[in-house]
Formats: C-alpha cells, sequence, structure tokens
C-alpha cells in the first residue's frame, strides 16, 4: 500500500481545490442596486376646526324669540339647535339653542293664548300704533 497521497493534483466533488497555490477566483455576482422610484409627495393634511357658529346662532335666534317675534325666531333657533346638536356632539352650545327656541316658541304661544289669540295680537298693536 502506497501511504504517498498527492494533495496537489486531488479535488474533491464540491471544486474546492486544496491547493493553495492554485486560488479560485471570487464567483459572487456584482450587487446591482434596483432603481429609485419617486413617488409624489403625500398632499397636506388639512385639520377642519370645529366651527361653533351655528350653534351661537342657534342661541340668538332663541333668545331673539323670546323678547320678539317668538314663534319665527323661535322655530329658527330651534331648527339651529337640533342641527348643531346632531352634527356636534361634544358641544353643548346646540342643546342650549334648542332649548332656549323651545321655551321662546312656548311663551309665544301663551301669549297669544292670553291676548285673545291672533286677533287680540292684531288689536293690540294697532292699539299701540294709534297711540303714537
Amino acid at each position: 500500500m502506497n501511504n504517498d497521497y498527492n494533495f496537489n493534483n486531488q479535488q474533491n466533488n464540491t471544486g474546492y481545490n486544496p491547493d493553495p497555490n492554485q486560488q479560485q477566483p471570487y464567483q459572487q455576482q456584482p450587487y446591482q442596486q434596483q432603481p429609485y422610484q419617486q413617488y409624489a409627495p403625500y398632499p397636506p393634511v388639512q385639520v377642519q376646526k370645529e366651527s361653533n357658529t351655528m350653534g351661537i346662532l342657534s342661541i340668538v335666534f332663541s333668545a331673539l324669540g323670546i323678547f320678539c317675534c317668538g314663534i319665527p325666531f323661535g322655530i329658527t333657533g330651534i331648527i339651529l339647535g337640533a342641527l348643531f346638536a346632531k352634527k356636534n356632539k361634544k358641544s353643548p352650545l346646540g342643546w342650549i339653542g334648542l332649548g332656549i327656541g323651545i321655551l321662546a316658541v312656548i311663551l309665544a304661544i301663551a301669549s297669544l293664548a292670553a291676548m285673545g289669540g291672533v286677533e287680540g295680537y292684531t288689536e293690540m298693536l294697532e292699539n299701540i300704533t294709534n297711540q303714537m
């Protein structure tokens, strides 16, 4: 049996050459970076401020309904208050306007009933205009 083993001419089945004098070149593929895709910028976010205008108007019209022209201003205050209360559940302005509007309509109807209805109201207005 010959114990002389020649490492210089031997290759195993993985392709590795054990000869240090014959170095295999590095076989890795070069890295190719993907091309940069430019995306459109996001549009700016617009935050809408909650407007209390309708709630304030409902209180103003309802208060005017208590002091003059109760039914038209009171109904306007009721409508504005209900719309605002439905749209903006956090703010109590709609409910306040709604309540004052209902009170204005009730007071207007009660004052008309105390004067004898619409006829008594028109008679009162005629007396006031005749005194001027």
